[in-house]
């Protein structure tokens, strides 16, 4: 009989409370290495973008773990949101669809409202966007939830998903599941990176990222991540019959507000122009007698603009200038309007965790 070879995986910070108040072992979770098994128990893998075991799933609700490897090899110039979209089965990301949701997306596990998915950061509580939803989904309308685009993927040692609903032991936020992202904390060394991508109609997207790790004294650490993302709009627009009949009747001057080319789509389809710098900075220290000190400074800034559908010169909204009283060529030849979004997110979290006299843990 063939020899089986093991490796063992450890889940972290909520995640491991919450499989340990189950009964069970977070350090003693066992995953079979590829082409270890016995012949009499293979494995079939469907529809899997991964060949590799990365679900720990003998435990009551499943568990993913996906480390820095994991996200980069995805590729793309996208932002984390898209990076978990494509690696975790139960999580959407909705493309934008106008308004803010534009530039903050919904996001939820299992097609919950996006507020009903547990973030944290190394274990803590991640503070919410300051938009409360509005073109979401249906099950997302009104909900106001985490931007997880606005953590940078290169300051991520790996990401913890829970994938059930876990209410009971976190609160009513974790109705869908827990998604917990851990930094990364080396004292050394870094990693560099550049990503360039341009389609077939020469829209371009770049993504610079940046890590380096510090000693802070003799026992402690400063961990800081630098991500600039910049990817230019893209449309896959058509003409739309209003438009076209105005175009054939000799109006000049319909779709002239177009970015898209010299082609006047007056009805276009694709991403926002967007572009982002975002930073990360973790650190830490030992304070000794089994305590220590940590604190996270996280910032983004980004900017983004969205474009609605286009205005004909009958449009409702038209109507209502004319009777205001104001004249000018939009009325003539319609118009598209445009949605800019501009986003500063700033987070500043510091405190000392281990243990007090008479067992009392911080």
């Amino acid at each position: 009989m063939k020899k089986n070879l093991f490796r063992k995986s450890v889940l972290s910070g909520a995640l491991a409370t919450a499989i340990a108040s189950m009964g069970l072992s977070s350090t003693a979770v066992w995953a079979a290495e590829d082409g270890a098994a016995d012949d009499s128990e293979t494995v079939l893998i469907i529809g899997s973008r991964s060949q590799k075991t990365r679900t720990i799933a003998d435990s009551p609700v499943p568990v993913d773990i996906l480390n820095a490897d994991d996200l980069n090899a995805m590729g793309g110039t996208a932002d984390l949101t898209d990076a978990l979209k494509t690696l975790v089965p139960s999580y959407t990301a909705t493309p934008a669809t106008g308004d803010g949701s534009a530039f903050v997306r919904p996001t939820s596990l299992r097609g919950t409202a996006p507020d009903q998915t547990l973030v944290l950061v190394n274990g803590k509580r991640r503070h919410r966007s300051a938009l409360v939803q509005f073109f979401a989904p249906a099950a997302g309308n009104g909900a106001h939830g985490v931007d997880i685009g606005m953590i940078p993927a290169i300051a991520l040692k790996r990401v913890e998903v829970l994938r059930d609903g876990a209410a009971s032991q976190y609160g009513s936020d974790a109705i869908a599941g827990v998604i917990n992202f851990v930094t990364k904390d080396a004292s050394d060394g870094g990693e560099v990176s550049l990503q360039y991508g341009q389609h077939y109609e020469g829209e371009s997207s770049l993504k610079f990222g940046f890590n380096k790790g510090l000693e802070m004294g003799s026992t402690g650490f400063a961990n800081f991540s630098l991500e600039y993302v910049d990817n230019e709009a893209l449309s896959r627009g058509i003409i739309r019959p209003d438009a076209q009949a105005l175009l054939d009747a000799g109006v000049q001057g319909v779709g002239a507000d177009s970015p898209f080319g010299d082609a006047p789509f007056t009805q276009t389809w694709g991403r926002p122009q967007t572009s982002a710098t975002r930073m990360y900075l973790n650190t830490g220290a030992e304070l000794g007698n089994g305590s220590k000190w940590y604190g996270r400074v996280s910032y983004a800034d980004t900017t983004g603009r969205y474009r609605f559908f286009y205005r004909n010169p009958n449009h409702s909204t038209l109507n209502t200038l004319r009777g205001l009283g104001y004249t000018g060529n939009l009325n003539n030849v319609g118009f598209t309007p445009y949605l800019d979004g501009d986003q500063t997110d700033l987070s500043l979290i510091t405190g000392i965790e281990g243990e007090m006299a008479g067992g009392t843990y911080l």
